[in-house]
């Protein structure tokens, strides 16, 4: 992942500063060390239970303990605390190493930034008002760190090659991204100044706030839903595009990840006597491999072949030795989440479809939903670019043997006669 990577150290080089200030802020005796703490756990808490916008993008409730941080502590803190936080999520879901240190990294800019936002908007208005004036402030702070997440988010999407669709695709990545992000951060600003009139205010504030983000949850997961009703749309299209079927299986790749998280992908065939499989299609992290053939038995493609029946892995490592189906490398993705999808073409299983990520837990049941319904789809346009070239097969046999049978009135000569047969044949 060279893009990654490369985003991953310069996002890192840009956060150390910021990691150094509020490092620095610790030795300070006034630094509220146990509240920072208090704020570090929150938020590292609220990340364990994210709203999932696609399967690997999330946005959670833990943005509003680092907006606490931002307003209630001193410069440069805030970005310890959402660094903290952030790597809190990645032990319960590992992602790739470049990917983890940059999402680590990105937020810690974030967080850093808006804080430096805030204390330089409160020490302007100061000089304004003769004394300090929190409430722009921090909603300048919310600002900078709503729009550096969105930022930092379609970055890197775009350097892993999952951000397809022009400004579509954007929209549809950030749109229900930055929606409950602004609307939970804005709600923040207002609950963060209510308390500082008055603590008690915070009894009554919090349910509110509580049912607010159950509210804001459940549109996220409807929205997600639609995502996935418009992918099986356009899988439907763009699969009908093309007769041919590596062509066929390209299209469903991009479909499928443009929604999930998807670092190997194959489509696999098995022959008529169900004893081999052919890999004829696959990526590994964006690169297109060379067919490859093996075993039936012993794969989970084989497996989904021979019960017509669906694998979602959570945690690959584990469910392999559940299933008793060891691990078969044919790229260099240590997959530790998998879809396995099986393809039935004119009723009959003859082949498998799968998505696999890096990271643990990245699909769940909606997204085993959306690749059996883009396999429905892939096994129609599959039958009919097999009817189109055994048509195409058969159209070119019978002019051959038209042809043949024009030379064979005109042949005079009994030896060359036999010889046009023999060739034939």
């Amino acid at each position: 992942m060279p893009g990654i990577a490369a985003m991953a150290i310069a996002m890192t080089i840009v956060a150390a500063p910021l990691a150094a200030a509020g490092w620095a802020s610790f030795f300070d005796p006034a630094t509220p060390i146990p509240f920072i703490a208090a704020l570090t756990l929150t938020a590292a808490v609220l990340r364990l239970f994210p709203s999932k916008v696609r399967a690997d993008v999330e946005v959670s409730a833990a943005d509003v303990g680092i907006l606490a941080a931002v307003v209630f502590t001193p410069l440069g803190a805030p970005a310890l605390v959402a660094a903290v936080a952030r790597a809190a999520a990645l032990i319960r879901w590992p992602r790739a190493p470049w990917v983890g240190m940059y999402d680590v990294a990105a937020t810690a800019v974030s967080a850093g930034l808006a804080s430096l936002m805030f204390h330089a908007v409160v020490a302007e208005l100061v000089g304004v008002f003769g004394r300090p004036v929190t409430i722009p402030a921090a909603a300048a702070a919310a600002i900078v760190y709503l729009g550096l997440e969105l930022v930092q988010l379609a970055i890197r999407q775009a350097a892993l090659g999952r951000l397809e669709g022009g400004l579509r695709g954007v929209d549809r990545l950030l749109g229900p991204t930055g929606r409950a992000m602004f609307l939970w951060l804005f709600g923040a600003v207002i609950l963060f100044e209510i308390v500082r009139v008055e603590p008690l205010f915070l009894v009554p504030g919090v349910p509110l706030f509580a049912l607010g983000y159950h509210e804001i949850v459940s549109r996220v997961a409807a929205e997600r839903r639609l995502v996935r009703l418009e992918t099986a749309v356009g899988v439907s299209h763009a699969v009908g595009s093309s007769l041919d079927p590596i062509e066929v299986f390209r299209q469903v790749f991009r479909q499928v990840r443009s929604v999930l998280p998807v670092d190997a992908f194959f489509v696999a065939m098995a022959n008529e006597q169900r004893d081999r499989i052919t890999y004829r299609f696959l990526v590994d992290e964006s690169r297109e491999l060379e067919p490859t053939e093996r075993d039936l038995e012993g794969t989970l493609a084989g497996r989904a072949i021979r019960t017509g029946e669906a694998i979602l892995l959570r945690d690959a490592e584990q469910d392999r030795e559940r299933l008793g189906i060891p691990r078969v490398a044919w790229g260099t993705v240590e997959e530790r989440s998998i879809l396995v999808a099986p393809l039935r073409i004119r009723g009959e299983v003859r082949g498998a479809i799968s998505a696999q990520s890096v990271q643990i837990d990245a699909y769940d049941a909606g997204d085993l939903d959306l690749i059996l319904n883009i396999a429905r789809e892939a096994a129609i346009a599959i039958e009919r670019a097999e009817l189109h070239e055994r048509t195409a097969r058969l159209s070119q046999r019978l002019f051959d043997l038209h042809r043949l049978g024009v030379e064979l009135v005109t042949q005079r000569d009994a030896g060359a006669l036999s010889r046009r047969l023999s060739a034939s044949v």
